[in-house]
């Protein structure tokens, strides 16, 4: 039972691709901006960053933060190939 599931681990993280996600506002790096993907949240780093393994598909990320307004983003992951690199620029919300 444990070979089976290491096994199945393994082969599912050889399929996924990093995604890295650089989130700003006027050019500012912009923290705890919170990323939902496939119902999960994320939390950017103090620098704005996020960096995500997803498996090849189109995704739609949602940002939101307090004070800004929400976006949201198509982004899609094929096989192989380098990381795909995402930027997103948040509008304080009026």
């Amino acid at each position: 039972m444990l070979l089976t599931l290491t096994v199945f681990l393994f082969s599912a993280a050889a399929f996924s691709k990093p995604v890295e996600l650089f989130v700003t506002e006027s050019g500012d790096k912009l923290e705890a901006v919170t990323v939902e993907v496939d119902c999960k949240r994320y939390y950017t780093d103090l620098y704005g960053a996020l960096c995500l393994d997803l498996k090849p598909g189109v995704y739609t990320l949602k940002l939101s933060k307090i004070s800004y307004e929400d976006v949201y983003v198509v982004v899609s992951v094929d096989e192989g190939g380098e990381a795909s690199k995402v930027s997103v620029e948040l509008v304080p919300s009026i």
